[in-house]
């Protein structure tokens, strides 16, 4: 329990390298627990430790490809669609990120779950199909979902050629979840700073492909 209780601790106060190696720590003491996985993918996606991270989403669809539990279904997706490359074949994600969105609609969940698949459908190159599942949590409360969202709107709108919308949406979710990571987040003992940190990894991305087109405009 120590090093989830640690790797968290440095997590909130951005201290990349100590809280990947307690989150690698605790995983290697529980490595059937989704929760570990959990936490170590966005430590390994945010300091963009590529060869880790592939790593780390094999396993992921390794031990949870078939898995029928929404919630777990939900973040092993989620893990594996945090940077550009993961290094598994995203119709296994994809096959995970519907198990999610087949839950009820009244799960209170289903935002997140929704944002995951927005996120699926980006990564495959459906950018319309994109933007269809992202709006859906903007229309819920729940605020990193919607910041999460954003970002993958922004990603879709401006591959899309809608740049005005892209810019707008991305600045939104910039507010929803803005750096560096709240203190009120920071001091919530729950999951709410890694729901913050992977929508700030999609914005990060959004950011970066919306610059990078706007310098050869």
């Amino acid at each position: 329990a120590l090093p989830i209780l640690r790797a968290g601790l440095l997590g909130r106060q951005e201290r990349g390298r100590g809280a990947i190696d307690d989150a690698a720590l605790a995983l290697e003491y529980q490595p059937a627990n989704p929760d570990r996985y959990h936490l170590l993918a966005p430590l390994l996606a945010i300091a963009r430790q590529q060869p880790a991270y592939e790593q780390l989403c094999r396993t992921i669809i390794t031990r949870f490809a078939n898995t029928t539990n929404v919630y777990v279904a939900d973040r092993m997706a989620k893990d594996c669609l945090l940077l550009p490359r993961a290094g598994v074949d995203l119709r296994l994600v994809e096959k995970l990120a519907d198990v999610a969105v087949s839950a009820r609609n009244n799960d209170e969940a289903m935002p997140v779950f929704q944002t995951c698949k927005a996120l699926s459908e980006y990564r495959l190159g459906h950018f319309a199909g994109a933007v269809e599942w992202g709006e859906k949590p903007l229309k819920g409360s729940q605020t990193y979902a919607q910041a999460h969202a954003c970002a993958v709107l922004a990603m879709a709108d401006w591959q899309l050629g809608r740049k005005s919308d892209a810019r707008a949406v991305l600045a939104k979710g910039n507010a929803l979840a803005p750096q560096p990571l709240p203190a009120s987040v920071a001091e919530d003992l729950g999951d709410a700073w890694l729901a913050w940190l992977c929508a700030r990894i999609s914005l990060d991305e959004a950011s970066a492909l919306i610059q990078a087109g706007s310098d050869h405009e």
